[in-house]
């Protein structure tokens, strides 16, 4: 296991250019453990990956950074650019997520009769293989998220509807 190095921002991920705005919004979460500030300064420094190259959408306006990996745990942020939507999807691994940033965005899981706005600092919790997607709209959204149990980091599909 080790503690990724943080690297300069990648110039292949478009969605850094949210990147200022998730900054700002970082400096006025009210997030617990004051995590956004701590968390800031780093946001420059991660090496950002476009996940989805070929997606229409998500090719510009998705990345994520990881910062810690093993064989059993993987930790790491995303960053959703404002007026994106991330599809359900789903991957093997259970995944918790933690919003940072008070964006607005609305998250949908597949347990949920409806989407859900959670607040910074709420944890937002996904069953293995349970689809989950997230949608934002004024703000980018800033999630630090972990995945663990079976092949974190690993497999994950796109899923069609509900």
């Amino acid at each position: 296991s080790r503690w990724l190095l943080p690297a300069p921002a990648s110039k292949d991920a478009p969605a850094c250019q949210a990147i200022d705005a998730v900054d700002q919004h970082c400096a006025a979460s009210r997030i617990p453990m004051n995590i956004a500030a701590n968390i800031a300064p780093l946001l420059r420094q991660l090496h950002w990956v476009a996940d989805y190259p070929d997606h229409p959408v998500l090719s510009e306006r998705f990345a994520h950074a990881e910062l810690y990996r093993s064989e059993t745990l993987v930790v790491g942020c995303n960053l959703t650019a404002a007026g994106t939507l991330y599809p359900l999807h789903a991957h093997v691994a259970e995944e918790i997520y933690l919003p940072v940033t008070d964006s607005g965005a609305i998250y949908q899981q597949a347990r949920q009769k409806r989407p859900t706005a959670y607040q910074p600092g709420d944890l937002i919790y996904h069953e293995s293989a349970e689809p989950h997607g997230l949608e934002t709209f004024t703000k980018p959204a800033l999630n630090l998220w972990m995945q663990f149990g079976r092949a974190p980091g690993g497999p994950m599909w796109f899923i069609d509807r509900p």
